[in-house]
């Protein structure tokens, strides 16, 4: 038996912006479902007066509150492509997100100065749920080497759970290096007081992800194209193998994501199985061994009398207008929640 419900969280041209972009989900470790995205006056990227929104959904995405603006952006300062992540030890919740006010990625310069002229590395951090928002601008301590362009990978960062490095906290990042694209985890073992960038990874890599695997390693996905690029780290994502093509999963060079369900952490209150399933990314799910089945797999069987859902954002076409004309690049932004049952129907 299956049953499944939408929500649309925001729709183009309407709640005071054009467009909505860059979706990103994740749940605090009250158990509230966090939706967060770009609302802009147009499809620009940075430089571009952006804003960040928020809303907060208490019952597993049925019903969500109002739309909150985290960052506002004036003139030609704006804030954008957020990622998520919470602190499972403390409850903080992160949101990294990049900053600009005269240069994209493309554009930055190198070094931290003219500050205008710097793509920056700011998050925005929440000790009460997601209700109000500090911010921080940490691009002093990831900006290194030759590093012009540089912005988080937008959608989820991750806690490690296990291994030597438990408690460290991982964001990606996309950093552009003499004109080449490249990876990179900047981490933190203080509970975000302060982050360190690792090795580059590349070639070929884009924006990533990574995932916790069960015996400590971080296996990174990362954007390419005919298919997506895997790599390991055995030091808590300081350094990773070289990147290989995945041929089981190909990829038009999207931004993708990964989740591992393992049921940690724990929420008091929620089962684990339904809250790992709650940080179902938009697009890609795969076995943390990245496709050779192993001891590192997950599992997935259902339980007796128990349920699983998972909640999704999603950009999809408007329907067609009254006049039958279509709005080809019209979208908004939706959650869909649905939930099975292996009890009989």
């Amino acid at each position: 038996m299956a049953s499944s419900f939408e929500s649309v969280l925001a729709t183009r041209g309407t709640g005071g912006y054009r467009q909505y972009r860059i979706p990103a989900l994740a749940v605090s470790m009250r158990g509230t479902l966090l939706a967060a995205y770009d609302g802009r006056p147009n499809l620009d990227d940075l430089p571009n007066p952006i804003d960040l929104l928020l809303r907060r959904s208490t019952d597993a995405g049925r019903t969500w509150g109002p739309q909150q603006v985290v960052r506002t952006g004036t003139g030609l300062e704006g804030f954008g492509d957020p990622s998520l992540l919470v602190d499972a030890e403390t409850g903080r919740i992160f949101m990294f997100h990049a900053a600009g006010t005269q240069a994209g990625f493309f554009e930055a310069v190198a070094g931290l100065e003219p500050s205008d002229a710097v793509q920056h590395c700011d998050y925005s951090f929440s000790d009460d749920d997601g209700d109000s928002w500090q911010h921080r601008r940490i691009t002093g301590q990831l900006k290194r080497d030759r590093i012009t362009g540089i912005f988080a990978a937008a959608g989820q960062g991750i806690q490690l759970h296990v291994g030597p490095y438990r408690g460290r906290l991982i964001q990606q990042f996309v950093v552009l290096v003499a004109g080449e694209i490249l990876a990179a985890s900047a981490y933190s073992d203080d509970h975000g007081e302060t982050w360190t960038l690792g090795v580059f990874v590349g070639p070929g890599t884009n924006e990533n992800k990574v995932v916790g695997l069960a015996d400590g390693r971080v296996l990174l996905h990362s954007r390419s194209t005919p298919y997506r690029l895997t790599a390991i780290s055995t030091d808590g994502g300081h350094s990773y193998s070289a990147p290989r093509p995945h041929p089981q999963l190909p990829d038009p060079s999207d931004n993708g994501s990964v989740a591992r369900f393992d049921g940690l952490p724990a929420l008091t209150g929620l089962a684990s199985d339904g809250w790992m399933a709650g940080l179902l990314p938009p697009t890609i799910m795969t076995p943390p061994c990245a496709g050779t089945p192993c001891s590192s797999c997950p599992k997935t069987t259902a339980l007796p009398g128990r349920t699983r859902w998972s909640s999704a954002l999603e950009a999809r076409p408007t329907p067609p207008l009254p006049d039958s004309r279509t709005a080809g690049s019209a979208c908004c932004m939706s959650a869909r929640a649905t939930a099975r049952s292996s009890s009989p129907p």
